[in-house]
């Protein structure tokens, strides 16, 4: 008994939630006994406005027995869950099957109530951004670069230099050995010589050597400002 009334209120809700006229009010769309099973479980989901259970049932039962019908259903799930795109490719499936004049004009209404729910101007879709380029090198690394070279050099002229003022020292120890006057001479004059360059050298050389540590603590209190 209890099984009987259960059956009429399922076929009986399918007539109302359906409200289609291809069918006679009452009919069950579905004759083999597991489509109808899922179709039941489906119409009761569906009177329990548990659309995603109801959608997922009424799938089932369809793919065991495509009644157009079903397709009709399918279509008003999938509107009362917001996906109208979705709802429309099921209304015209229905379309397709020829449905009975009343059947296809409400079938068309419903049609029309998905399209006004439908954005105009879909977002279009995302472009791949094109790859950045590399950024520019820092002014600094070339003041930088700078900077190093004019130390380097630097160390080197003033270790020549000082070299060219230990060279004159020494030779003057040689001169003062010599025991012919010309020979001293020559060597008082060669020692002298090497001492002025060697000084000069080493002059410019320690020129250097500061300048470039003082362009180097410069540009690296720049980048430290830029950075902060």
């Amino acid at each position: 008994m209890v099984e009987v009334a259960a059956s009429t209120l399922v076929t009986w809700a399918l007539s109302a939630c359906l409200a289609i006229g291809s069918a006679p009010a009452g009919e069950v769309p579905v004759q083999g006994l597991e489509a109808r099973e899922h179709f039941d479980r489906g119409m009761a989901a569906w009177l329990g406005e548990d659309y995603a259970t109801a959608h997922s049932e009424l799938e089932l039962a369809y793919e065991l027995e495509p009644a157009p019908q079903l397709l009709y259903a399918l279509g008003q799930l999938e509107r009362l869950q917001g996906r109208c795109d979705r709802a429309i490719e099921r209304f015209n499936a229905y379309l397709g099957t020829h449905p009975s004049p009343e059947a296809a004009e409400d079938t068309r209404v419903n049609i029309l109530r998905c399209r006004a729910q439908l954005p105009d101007n879909p977002p279009p879709e995302p472009q791949p951004q094109p790859p950045r380029p590399d950024p520019p090198p820092r002014p600094g690394a070339k003041a930088d670069a700078l900077g190093i070279s004019l130390t380097a050099i630097g160390v080197v002229a003033a270790g020549v230099g000082f070299g060219l003022v230990g060279g004159a020292f020494a030779e003057r120890r040689r001169a003062q050995g010599e025991f012919g006057v010309n020979a001293f001479e020559r060597g008082v004059r060669r020692s002298r010589i090497e001492y002025a360059t060697g000084l000069a050298v080493a002059s410019g050389g320690v020129a250097l050597l500061i300048g470039g540590i003082v362009r180097l603590a410069l540009i690296r209190k720049q980048n430290r400002r830029k950075r902060g």
